[in-house]
């Protein structure tokens, strides 16, 4: 691999790192929420018809700042940290192409999803100790990690696996709901500088390595240095 690949494959796996770590420590303001028009039938998602038309909306709109994410999770558990409530999810199910794609009545299979992270969330609330989240992996999908990460041995659909699923109550839980939510997941502002440089480098490399691609150049040092 010569350096230039070195370079993008370096700055791709820096990106989806930060990615997962805002994930992984998510908690959601109920504003960013969406609960209205959505359920679970069977192993599907159903997202009403005015709830996805204005979700696709707001999608379509921040399309160029490729920022922001909708999700979804279940069931709802709800902590309460000072005088804030927030939303922590046990995982995350990415929808955004479900939302720049056609509307579909029937819903969408949970299972064709892609889950992009289940980590500092589901240990915590579901007691996993450090060699159980080392054991985490999400590249299978969802009913994978439920099944032979967790051991919880259900065949039987995600809409009944919520209604029976027990999470251990603890005094910062203020209410546990089987219910589905979506949620518009943006980054933390802590990596949002780190963020943004490189995926500027990441867009410009190519077409500059010729000049920074070298010892003491400040993008070359900002990366290796």
């Amino acid at each position: 691999m010569n350096k230039a690949s070195k370079v993008e494959a370096i700055l791709n796996a820096w990106l989806k790192f930060i990615a997962l770590e805002d994930y992984s420590q998510a908690k959601i303001s109920p504003d960013a929420v969406k609960q209205q028009g959505v359920n679970l039938k069977g192993n599907r998602v159903i997202i009403g018809q005015d709830t996805f038309a204005e979700l696709q909306k707001e999608v379509n709109k921040g399309q160029s700042s490729q920022e922001t994410v909708w999700a979804l999770s279940f069931p709802q558990i709800r902590t309460q940290e000072e005088e804030k409530s927030y939303f922590r999810p046990l995982f995350s199910l990415d929808i955004t192409s479900i939302l720049q794609g056609g509307y579909q009545i029937e819903g969408w299979n949970i299972d064709e999803l892609q889950l992009t992270e289940a980590g500092e969330n589901l240990a915590k609330f579901l007691n996993l100790d450090d060699e159980d989240r080392e054991q985490l992996k999400i590249q299978n999908g969802l009913r994978h990690l439920l099944n032979n990460i967790l051991e919880l041995d259900f065949e039987e659909t995600y809409e009944n696996w919520i209604k029976s699923v027990s999470i251990p109550r603890s005094s910062e839980i203020k209410e546990i709901q089987p219910q589905p939510y979506l949620f518009k997941f943006q980054a933390s502002q802590f990596s949002w500088n780190l963020r943004s440089d490189l995926k500027d480098i990441r867009k410009n490399y190519k077409d500059n390595q010729r000049y920074w691609l070298r010892q003491k150049h400040p993008a070359y040092e900002y990366l290796f240095g």
